[in-house]
């Protein structure tokens, strides 16, 4: 069709300055979201304290973020890399390669993100049941499953792929368009609505536990309270991280979809790296938020060769 040729976000040949700008930007950033969450996998597996299941879970969203700064960000650099940007934006088989990767990375972090909101609610909404409900075992299946998950809701769009003649790779136009409109929107959204749901439920559970220790003069169990309200913060500010980081994606896809206003391929341009820099900023958060983290990142980065000493903590 001669209409897909002239229309919608067409890949163009971008400046020396431009694709020299953008391919130092994505070999930093690779490094930043490669280090940060190898640390954080390595914090997990060398610290008794942290191989907790929440933490399980957290592994696996360090996993998905290493999956975007080894094979999404470096392939994304690509295209700004005059001889390689020609296989990408014509190979049809880089091009697939290429937003599959991108998908089923996105699809990992969405699921477990949601894994850790949802464990969260079991765990202050029932905590006597918690410990027999949540084995490490089960956590196991609940990630394999999750992977599983995410690597079909990923390749889902790969159904309706085409790429004709007279056209070039680019991030959106040429899926159809109510694939493009599931992927990005309403799983989006769907997402989004049910993570602040179960975000809402567990604080409104951890107040009225806090109001009941008051009234009952509960000290030990106020700790333990104000230790699990600080833990979920930092999940959810994960999760406004990842919101924020792809709100400007999003509106992109909005516009090109919903409008006749053709979007300029530098403002895709900027908005990727935006939503892909979202996976280097959970070890930030990490570091400054969680203690026993930070306590596991010095003493791997200032002791690489010692493993950090083992101490008992609470397996929730």
């Amino acid at each position: 069709m001669v209409d897909n040729c002239t229309t919608g976000i067409l890949p163009s040949v971008n400046s020396n300055i431009e694709n020299i700008l953008f391919s130092v930007l994505y070999a930093l950033m690779s490094v930043f979201i490669c280090g940060g969450n190898i640390l954080t996998i390595v914090a997990v597996w060398k610290t008794r304290v942290l191989r907790t299941i929440p933490n399980m879970f957290v592994v696996s969203l360090a996993v998905a973020d290493l999956i975007v700064g080894g094979l999404v960000v470096p392939m994304q650099s690509m295209s700004f890399v005059p001889t390689l940007s020609d296989i990408i934006r014509t190979n049809t088989y880089a091009c697939i390669i290429h937003f599959e990767i991108f998908n089923i990375s996105v699809s990992l972090s969405i699921v477990f993100m949601m894994t850790i909101a949802f464990d969260r609610v079991l765990y202050i909404g029932y905590p006597f049941y918690y410990q027999t409900m949540v084995t490490f075992n089960r956590a196991k299946i609940i990630i394999f499953a999750g992977s599983v998950i995410s690597f079909g809701f990923g390749a889902l769009p790969l159904l309706s792929y085409s790429m004709d003649a007279c056209s070039a790779c680019a991030m959106f136009g040429k899926t159809r368009f109510d694939f493009e409109l599931y992927w990005n929107l309403v799983s989006f959204g769907i997402v989004c609505v049910l993570t602040s749901i179960c975000y809402g439920y567990i604080f409104k559970i951890a107040r009225r536990q806090r109001i009941q220790c008051c009234k009952d003069s509960a000290p030990h169990l106020m700790n333990q309270i104000e230790h699990d309200i600080k833990l979920i913060k930092i999940y959810v500010l994960v999760f406004g991280i990842f919101f924020l980081s792809w709100s400007p994606n999003l509106f992109v896809v909005i516009v090109h979809r919903f409008t006749e206003y053709h979007i300029p391929e530098f403002v895709l341009n900027i908005t990727i790296p935006i939503s892909l820099s979202n996976s280097g900023l959970n070890f930030l958060v990490y570091s400054v938020r969680n203690e026993d983290f930070r306590k596991a990142f010095k003493k791997l980065l200032l002791r690489p060769s010692r493993v950090v000493p083992d101490n008992p903590g609470c397996q929730a």
